[in-house]
Parts: structure tokens; sequence; C-alpha cells
């Protein structure tokens, strides 16, 4: 696993070692392949592909969804939570994670 922390500022006139402080480490999930941000009415999720399923990150929270056979649209589920779910339809996706809906979200374009 991985280990990250926010960017933190280095005063220019800073030479040598400087003090950054304390650094909160959180752990970084890889996305999985094909990896999409969205932004779900100001929060940030990523989701992608690992093998058939689909990983969705918020944060601290990584959950790993199975797709939902026969959905239209495209729906994956949590097994044996379905109010866990991403459903991807053509201009925007839906997720709830434990019955919580987020606002609409949208593809962050790739910069």
């Amino acid at each position: 696993m991985t280990w990250l922390t926010a960017p933190q500022p280095i005063p220019p006139h800073a030479r040598g070692s400087f003090d950054a402080g304390s650094l909160r480490l959180e752990p970084q999930v890889h996305p999985g392949g094909f990896a999409s941000t969205l932004d779900c009415g100001g929060r940030r999720v990523t989701i992608g592909f690992v093998g058939a399923q689909l990983r969705l990150s918020d944060g601290a929270l990584v959950v790993d969804l199975d797709a939902v056979p026969a959905a239209l649209p495209t729906r994956f589920a949590r097994a044996g939570q379905p109010s866990t779910f991403v459903q991807i339809d053509d201009a925007e996706v839906t997720v709830s994670v434990r019955g919580r809906r987020y606002p609409r979200c949208v593809a962050v374009p790739p910069r």
C-alpha cells in the first residue's frame, strides 16, 4: 500500500532542510483501469475497473462493486448491500453509499 499526504508549500527562501510540521498520511488505493474522476455536487470520487468489478473510491472509503446482470442503465452494486451502487448513464453517473445518494455526478475532464 502507498501512503500520501496533501501537498505542502515550501517557502521560496527555504534552503536545505525545512520543517513542514505534522503531515497526515492517508492510504492511496489504486483506482483501477480506465479510472475516471467524478464531481458529485463538489464531492470528488473515482471509479475504475479492477478485473470484472468497478472500484469506487471516496476518500478513505474504497468499495469494489459487482455488475448487476441485465441492468439498464449499467449498474454496479456491492454484494449483499444493494443500497451501495454506481449507475452509469449516457450523460451522468448516480452514486449511492449505504442508501445515501450523492448529488448528480459528472465526469471531470482530464488535465
